[in-house]
This record gives structure tokens, C-alpha cells and sequence, in this order.
């Protein structure tokens, strides 16, 4: 492994390895009935289709939380479901959450939303500084060093390369022309049009590579980052 990479990798904030930016912000809260749905669908503003991702929690101070596709389990502890399902997805206009509650009380939502720009747009975009902590930046946490990022067109199983003898933390996306899901939502990818598959898919990262498996039946893209951190 090369000298500079085992160095950044140990610093909390490095300037050799760009940081990753968080363009965009957002939160809100929903009350989902007993047995119901809910959904929001949020104008991001975007001159591009962002990489969007959910945390979300049943409290406001959000002890426990949740991604997208995550929570609490089913009070049933033979079903295969979690209590409460969750989803996110971007598109050029909007960013749309959904919750459905599988428990026979009703539940009160909140979440947040993070995005991404993806690596083939260079926008001009405001700043999110004022929606953060009182310091920009802060080394009593730790931030994430981007390695590499890209965007490529999914036909099969794909093999990306990076090479650091270790498995990173990554972060990745499958899009179609028009909407973009975070990783949670890769199973059974739906397009929302048509309601038909086009796609059965799974990431997985080893020391060597970021890999790609399962079935593509459409258009697909696969929206990635490796950061040092493992």
C-alpha cells in the first residue's frame, strides 16, 4: 500500500484525499396509521438527479436510527419483514420518502435526508454550512477520505478495481435514466412507470475490489464511492 494512502487513512482530516461534500439537507417527520403508509415527496432543487440516502427514527432525538430499508423488527419474529419499511428515492425534481408500519399502533416518523452530487455533474450549488454543527469543520470527528468515485453503465456482473489490500468503506447507488436508489433498495429494483423488475441486484466490497452481482433487465447505472476509511 503507498506511503500517502496508510498516512491519510490514520488522520481524522487529511488534505491529500479530497472530502466527500454533502449538498443537500433535509427533514421532516410523518404520522404513519396503524397498519398504514405514508410519503413525502420533497423538492430538492437540484440542477441534477441527486445521491440521495435516509436516516430516520421513531424519536425526535433520534436515539435509535435507522437507513433506508433498516428498523425495527416485526413484533412476529417468524416473518420475514421489518415492523416498519422504509424507501427513498431522487429524481430530477424531487426527493421522495416512504414508510409503511406493520405494527397495529400508529407511529410518528422522523427523518433526514443527505445528498450527494454525482460524479458526472460539476454544478455551481449553495452552501450547506448553516445547517450544521457551530464549527465547518471539526476534528473531534472523524471525516471520510474519497478515494475514488464514478458512474458506470450495469449490463452483468462488474468488477471495479481500487486496490487498497483492505476492505473500504463505500457508498453506491443503482440509477436507471431517471431516478436514483440508495444500496438498501438494490433487491427487485421496480421501475415505478411500469411496476416490472429491472434488476436483482447486490454490492459487496473485498480488499481488492467494489463488485457488482445479480441480473439486469434495464437500463442500469451503478453510482459509486471508496473512501480510505475501512
Amino acid at each position: 500500500m503507498p506511503a500517502d494512502i496508510v498516512k491519510a487513512k490514520n488522520f481524522d482530516l487529511t488534505t491529500d484525499f479530497p472530502l466527500d461534500k454533502v449538498i443537500y439537507l433535509n427533514s421532516g417527520s410523518l404520522n404513519i396509521a396503524a397498519s398504514g403508509t405514508g410519503s413525502a415527496t420533497i423538492p430538492h432543487g437540484l440542477p441534477f438527479i441527486p445521491l440521495t440516502n435516509l436516516i430516520w427514527s421513531t424519536t425526535p432525538d433520534f436515539s435509535i436510527s435507522y437507513m433506508a430499508g433498516s428498523g425495527p423488527a416485526a413484533v412476529d419474529p417468524t416473518l420475514y419483514q421489518l415492523g416498519i419499511d422504509s424507501a427513498v428515492n431522487a429524481d430530477a425534481t424531487n426527493n421522495v420518502v416512504s414508510f409503511t408500519n406493520f405494527f397495529t399502533s400508529p407511529v410518528t416518523i422522523y427523518y433526514r435526508l443527505y445528498a450527494f452530487e454525482p460524479s458526472d455533474s460539476n454544478a455551481d450549488l449553495p452552501m450547506t454550512a448553516q445547517t450544521g454543527d457551530t464549527f465547518t469543520l471539526n476534528t473531534d470527528y472523524n471525516y471520510t477520505k474519497l478515494y475514488m468515485q464514478g458512474k458506470l453503465t450495469l449490463s452483468g456482473s462488474t468488477s471495479i478495481f481500487h486496490g487498497l489490500g483492505y476492505i473500504p468503506q463505500i457508498e453506491v447507488w443503482i440509477g436507471t435514466a431517471t431516478t436514483n436508489y440508495p444500496p438498501q433498495q438494490f433487491i427487485n429494483l421496480l421501475d415505478t412507470s411500469s411496476g416490472t423488475v429491472i434488476g436483482n441486484v447486490g454490492i459487496y466490497a473485498t480488499a481488492t475490489t467494489l463488485n457488482f452481482t445479480g441480473s439486469v433487465f434495464g437500463a442500469l447505472y451503478l453510482h459509486y464511492k471508496v473512501y480510505l476509511d475501512d
